[in-house]
């Protein structure tokens, strides 16, 4: 479980010297949160319900949430973060979106190595063409919508945990050069990474 916790490759690091997201903002449009978790209720500066009926959280919103902003779990863990849970339906248009995929990860190595990582849990027996930036998705723990100390587990994630896991990288980015545009932040992201190697029959890292 604390393995789970560590958001990995070095970010804690970066938090020890103060790049934690502090004074940017991370809006998420997602299902009902529970609003008083410990890992983000400091963080939350917003929270709006439209067209939520159901009178308990979801499971996607604390995820979500404290992937981004999560305080002890989270990329970014003091920026800002302003919520609206829309269970009704929004359809979002991208306009220039970039390519990106999750990463899987053997949760019994340390996040911070990067030879933990391989090819996500859902995606593991299919091709990758090296033309997408891979984001941490599989073996994680997030905020779980059961009890405001209470956490979950996911062996298996989804791109639904890398979109956080993304905007909590470019609020860490934005803390540091406000001025940086998110072509730059992805075009520095994919020329800074590393390069994972891995076994196309397992999908493990080599």
């Amino acid at each position: 479980m604390e393995l789970g916790k560590n958001p990995g490759l070095g970010l804690r690091e970066l938090h020890q010297k103060g790049i934690t997201g502090k004074g940017v903002g991370i809006a998420i449009i997602d299902q009902s949160l529970l609003v008083d978790h410990v890992e983000y209720k400091e963080q939350l500066k917003m929270y709006e319900e439209i067209h939520c009926y159901d009178e308990r959280a979801s499971m996607h919103g604390p995820a979500v949430a404290s992937i981004a902003v999560g305080k002890t779990v989270g990329v970014a863990p003091e920026a800002d973060l302003y919520y609206i849970a829309e269970a009704h339906g929004i359809y979002t248009i991208y306009v220039g979106s970039k390519d990106f995929m999750g990463l899987g990860r053997n949760p019994l190595i340390d996040a911070d190595d990067i030879t933990s990582y391989g090819k996500g849990e859902y995606w593991k027996k299919g091709e990758y063409y090296n033309n997408a930036l891979l984001i941490p998705m599989d073996s994680r723990c997030t905020a779980s919508p059961t009890g405001t100390n209470d956490y979950v587990y996911y062996r298996e994630g989804g791109m639904s945990w890398t979109v956080p896991y993304l905007a909590g990288l470019y609020a860490l980015a934005c803390q540091v050069n406000p001025d940086i545009i998110l072509d730059v932040f992805f075009f520095e992201t994919l020329n800074t990474s590393d390069t994972v190697i891995v076994d196309e029959t397992t999908g493990e890292n080599c």
